[in-house]
């Protein structure tokens, strides 16, 4: 391992060189911050090249009283221009329905590129690890459900990857949690909502009895939420 490489690397900087396997440990734990969980989410990372672009485990015990309530912790994944990874995508965009709390930025930055960022909660030591754990193991999922051909893509999330990874501009992006989606636009400094609708939530008998009427709400309702802008 080189050494001088890991003494001279500055946190905040991104990190550009290869990682090689048989080095993941050592370089997970550097990027982990302590943190148990974060350390073995970036470990399975580089030993499955899934491409990470920045992470932290968050620090609530150097924040103040208020800045500390919503404080987080994130890992991003990055996606290369002409990716051929779509699947991981758009599971990725699916995580933050598993697990209350989870939010993913769907986000396309002209330095970074195509980006999807997990942020948690880290509003007390140690808070985010049970999130850090959860990511790990809908990875691990992910995995089994790729090779056993089981994958199931959701088509809302699969539209709002396709749309901020093909065609949105840098201005733009998108965040999931739980109970809906919401698009932001950045005008300088600042970022402001311009849209926002709920997340699929509808159970299985209602889909059976209302299916084809239900499915062409939930498209004019995503499709809206993508082509609404600043006004």
């Amino acid at each position: 391992m080189n050494n001088e490489v890991l003494d001279n690397y500055e946190f905040g900087k991104t990190f550009t060189d290869e990682i090689p396997v048989e080095e993941a440990d050592k370089y997970a734990e550097l990027f982990g911050e302590g943190s148990k969980a974060l350390t073995e989410l970036i470990k399975y990372c580089i030993v499955n090249n899934i491409v990470t672009l920045a992470s932290c485990k968050g620090h609530p015990e150097e924040r103040d009283i208020i800045t500390r309530s919503m404080e987080t912790g994130y890992i991003s994944f990055r996606f290369e221009r002409d990716y051929d990874e779509e699947d991981f995508a758009y599971f990725l965009a699916s995580v933050p329905t598993t697990k209350n709390q989870i939010k993913a930025l769907v986000d396309y930055d002209y330095s970074a590129g195509r980006v999807i960022t997990f942020y948690v909660p880290a509003r007390v030591k140690g808070e985010s690890e049970a999130y850090f754990t959860h990511i790990l193991n809908q990875l691990k999922k992910y995995k089994e459900m790729k090779e056993n051909n089981e994958l199931v893509i959701n088509q809302e999330q699969k539209e709002i990857v396709d749309y901020m990874f093909n065609y949105g501009e840098a201005y733009e992006m998108f965040t999931i949690t739980q109970s809906s989606y919401k698009k932001y636009e950045r005008n300088g400094s600042s970022v402001k909502r311009v849209s926002k609708c709920s997340a699929n939530n509808i159970t299985g008998n209602l889909h059976g009895k209302f299916g084809t009427y239900l499915q062409k709400l939930r498209e004019k309702k995503i499709d809206d939420l993508i082509n609404s802008h600043r006004r």
